[in-house]
């Protein structure tokens, strides 16, 4: 429960909200339109995208890596991030990227992160 002042600060400034322990993330994003691949250029700047707003979440980041996928049986170079924060993600901002790049999908799984050994 919240007082009274603090209340009234989230009403000015909006409800910034966060996990008590981090979360854990795995985002991958793929390079094609249909069956035809992004630009270079264009792809380089999707993945720049994704990384200024998992950063922006000011994420730890475990894997960034570049790697091939397959999509609706489609075959397509795809790129992963594994991250974690205690921020809350910004969904709309991750979908308005999906349309910017003219994408079906972003693939967002959310968990917490065991190690073994």
């Amino acid at each position: 429960m919240y007082d009274l002042n603090t209340i009234k600060k989230i009403n000015k400034n909006g409800f910034k909200g966060q996990y008590q322990s981090p979360q854990t993330y795995t985002l991958t994003i793929g390079r094609n339109v249909n069956k035809t691949p992004l630009p270079n250029h264009k792809w380089r700047g999707f993945q720049s995208a994704i990384s200024s707003f998992i950063e922006n979440h000011n994420s730890e980041v475990f894997v960034s890596s570049e790697g091939s996928g397959e999509w609706q049986g489609v075959k397509e170079s795809n790129f992963t991030w594994v991250f974690s924060t205690k921020k809350y993600l910004d969904l709309d901002y991750l979908k308005s990227l999906a349309k910017l790049f003219r994408q079906d999908a972003i693939a967002l799984t959310r968990g917490s992160t065991q190690f073994i050994g």
